[in-house]
């Protein structure tokens, strides 16, 4: 149980005090990232793979980033990633060869001091300010705390400007931010709205009547806070899983069995560990595209032909409810990858002919493909017809 003060703490032997009571949280917090990692390398088939291509995409920037550039395509130059000083602190794990390790190192660094700092704010707002008679169990406590898996770093008694910057960062967000898609957009926002709450209102709770008041109020907050991150947790093996079949089976297509010039929707794995040039028709890393959507006319059919021509484009893997009506007549569908759907933007990924000097060469190469697909991921081949 908690103690009221800091003198009781170093009298009563075995007491726990704030400092013991973050690291629990940690552990507690450590133990199940682990956990879920290893059930999504049991799901990849005994591969790191994370559950959004996106990664892959700031991973490939960071390569280029070693080559002196910046973008997808040394030594052209684009912004895909929205997020500068991480490709830049991936970079030497690109330059070690441990990419994945270090992002997901990176990531655990982070999130594990978050949990540290957010659960002694927590402790010295409100848990150490309750009554002996209501003080939670330590293990209760901890439990609860690790669903703050993401918070900007702030002293563990943050004043009045760190509070109003914890609250300022959430609205902003709520004005010009997204939400959703596996939960990638808003945690950081959640967990400094829950710094500014702690902060501002931590002691106010602790002063409620009855004195239970409080920490019901509280563990309220976090409960209905959490409710929106529990799919995404119960979901990251089998998101895992998604990727591997799809986006990780791409990048073996164009840098194992056919490795020429591709236009793709998907940036990240297809264009992360290959040294060819990858077209991206989403507009990530491509500035000719990105402009072009933004155009009066669009990305029109002629002017995907056009694009995929000028950059030497031989084939395309795209979704096709992407492309509707946009997909240039010239290009051949020549087959379709199907895998599960959990966070890939389709289920369907189409394979097309651009150059038709290639036919021969694609067809080969999706032929010695298919049978290597993990299970749950199917190629159907689909003859071109010869112009």
């Amino acid at each position: 149980m908690f103690s009221v003060s800091s003198n009781e703490l170093s009298r009563e032997r075995g007491a726990l005090t704030g400092r013991t009571f973050a690291t629990l949280c940690l552990a507690i917090f450590l133990f199940l990232s682990a956990f879920v990692v290893w059930k999504a390398w049991q799901a990849a088939d005994g591969h790191l793979i994370f559950t959004l291509d996106d990664p892959y995409l700031h991973l490939a920037v960071a390569e280029t980033l070693l080559q002196g550039g910046y973008g997808v395509n040394f030594p052209q130059t684009s912004s895909p990633s929205s997020s500068i000083l991480y490709t830049l602190l991936l970079a030497p794990f690109v330059a070690l060869g441990a990419e994945a390790a270090g992002a997901l190192g990176l990531s655990l660094t982070a999130q594990g001091a978050a949990v540290w700092l957010v659960a002694r704010l927590i402790w010295d707002h409100l848990l150490e300010a309750l009554p002996e008679g209501l003080r939670l169990p330590a293990e209760w406590g901890a439990a609860l705390l690790t669903g703050l898996l993401a918070v900007s770093p702030a002293e563990s008694r943050p004043g009045r400007p760190v509070a109003a910057v914890a609250t300022a960062a959430p609205g902003a967000h709520l004005i010009f931010g997204k939400f959703g898609w596996f939960g990638r957009y808003e945690p950081y926002a959640v967990a400094l709205a829950l710094v500014a709450l702690t902060a501002a209102g931590g002691r106010a709770l602790s002063t409620l009547r009855p004195v239970w008041a409080g920490p019901t109020v509280a563990l309220a907050v976090l409960g209905v806070v959490a409710v929106p991150f529990l799919t995404p947790a119960k979901d990251t093996p089998a998101a895992s899983r998604n990727i591997f079949e799809q986006q990780y089976q791409m990048h073996r297509f164009t840098t194992e069995f056919f490795p020429r010039t591709v236009a793709v929707n998907a940036l990240g794995w297809v264009a992360y560990r290959n040294d060819g040039h990858v077209l991206d028709l989403w507009g990530l890393g491509s500035e000719e595209v990105r402009r072009a959507t933004r155009s009066a006319g669009g990305l029109t059919p002629e002017l995907i032909a056009e694009l995929a021509d000028r950059k030497g484009a031989v084939y395309a893997m795209i979704y096709d409810r992407w492309f509707k009506g946009r997909v240039p007549p010239s290009w051949c569908r020549m087959a379709v990858l199907r895998t599960s759907l959990v966070t890939a933007g389709s289920d369907e990924v189409s394979f097309y002919l651009i150059d038709p000097a290639e036919a021969p060469a694609m067809a080969g190469a999706l032929a010695r493909f298919a049978p290597t697909l993990p299970a749950g991921a199917s190629l159907e081949v689909i003859p071109c017809p010869r112009p």
